[in-house]
């Protein structure tokens, strides 16, 4: 008797990862529902009852990501192992170095004209901003700018696009760039706070 079929949650899991694997080789305009369901070793049929498409992938690819990037934004400002900075900077750079194929995917949907990608990104941002002020107003007691915070996320992206793009970086020039925005961020910070 052979063993079950896994649930059909599972096989999304399956095909999920597996798109996860193909997008660090290829963009996701290479990438067909017959290629995916071969990789993940199940059916068209069941790749379609799994998702309407290639773009349903990416999408919940996309979503889980701006859920993970917001949990660990909230863990690195409560933490006080870490400083905080340290550790906003550290994740981006360790995340993009982990899933290299989603960070490059999600930047080329992005670019795209009329990308689903786009409204995520900046949903993405605005509550990445809100974090930021919330946990500024807190420690502080300062009125912050969003401006700025939002220009330092928009900067952190572009490290993390970097790092994606590049997965040969040396840990040297990896820490040199880690410090490299630390300093810019810390620099700003310091300046507004002083102005205040």
């Amino acid at each position: 008797m052979s063993a079950p079929r896994p649930g059909i949650e599972a096989q999304r899991e399956q095909i999920l990862s597996t798109t996860l694997e193909l997008l660090g080789k290829h963009g996701p305009e290479d990438l067909t529902p017959q290629i995916i369901a071969e990789a993940a070793g199940v059916s068209r049929a069941t790749f379609y009852r799994a998702f309407t498409g290639v773009e349903a992938i990416v999408d919940t690819l996309h979503r889980r990501y701006a859920e993970r990037v917001a949990s660990r934004l909230e863990e690195a400002l409560q933490s006080r192992d870490e400083p905080w900075l340290e550790a906003i900077v550290g994740r981006v750079m360790d995340d993009a170095a982990a899933e290299r194929g989603l960070i490059i995917a999600m930047f080329r949907e992005e670019v795209r004209p009329g990308s689903a990608a786009l409204a995520v990104r900046d949903a993405r941002v605005e509550r990445q901003v809100a974090q930021i002020a919330r946990w500024w107003r807190e420690r502080t007691g300062l009125r912050e700018d969003k401006a700025i915070i939002r220009s330092f996320i928009i900067l952190l992206q572009g490290v993390g696009l970097h790092v994606a793009l590049h997965p040969a970086l040396s840990a040297a020039e990896r820490r040199r760039l880690r410090s490299a925005m630390m300093l810019m961020i810390s620099s700003t910070m310091e300046e507004y706070t002083r102005r205040q």
